[in-house]
C-alpha cells in the first residue's frame, strides 16, 4: 500500500472518530433533558426553578445540533475533495 493511501485511511478513522463524538454529545443532550424534564414534575421551588433553567440550557445546546452538524458534514465533505484533487494532481510523486 502506498504511503498516500495510509494518509487517506488514517484520516477516514479521524472523521469516523468526529460522526461518533457528535452522536455521543446529542444523545447525552436528549438524556440530560428527559432527566431534568421528569425532575420538573417531583420538585418545588428553587429545585424546580433550577431544575427548569437546566432544561431550557439544554434545549438551547441542542438547537445548535443541526447547524454543528451541518458544519461537520461540509468541512469532511471539503476535505475529502481537496484529497482527492491532490491525489489525481501529485498521485505518481512521492
Amino acid at each position: 500500500m502506498r504511503k498516500l493511501d495510509k494518509k487517506g485511511i488514517q484520516a477516514l478513522q479521524g472523521y469516523a472518530s468526529a460522526a461518533i463524538i457528535f452522536v455521543v454529545v446529542a444523545v447525552v443532550l436528549v438524556v440530560g433533558a428527559r432527566v431534568l424534564d421528569q425532575l420538573d414534575n417531583n420538585l418545588t421551588g428553587e429545585a424546580l426553578n433550577a431544575a427548569q433553567n437546566g432544561t431550557a440550557a439544554i434545549s438551547e445546546l441542542t438547537s445548535w445540533l443541526p447547524t454543528s452538524a451541518i458544519v461537520v458534514a461540509a468541512s469532511i465533505i471539503i476535505s475529502l475533495v481537496a484529497g482527492a484533487l491532490l491525489v489525481f494532481r501529485f498521485g505518481g510523486r512521492n
